[in-house]
């Protein structure tokens, strides 16, 4: 079981998130919102990018569990 990134219509495009992904797998588009973009390393869902999202716009989902559950999914 693994995690799902999602990013809302929330995001403002602040880049907070981008600046903490160690695998630098977020950018801002030129739409001014944050996603996922191909890097040589895979996003290894680690939240950080979650917890600095000022408006909570980025979130890590179970992709088994129920759309509610938002946290760490179990092993």
């Amino acid at each position: 079981m693994g995690e799902t990134l999602i990013i809302t219509d929330g995001c403002i495009g602040c880049g907070k998130c981008v600046g903490v992904c160690i695998r630098g797998h977020l950018a801002v588009g030129e739409d001014r919102k944050v996603r996922e973009v191909e890097s040589p390393y895979p996003c290894f869902r680690c939240g950080h990018c979650s917890s600095v999202c000022p408006k909570g716009a980025i979130t890590l989902r179970c992709q088994d569990a129920e759309p509610e559950y938002v946290g760490g999914c179990p092993v």
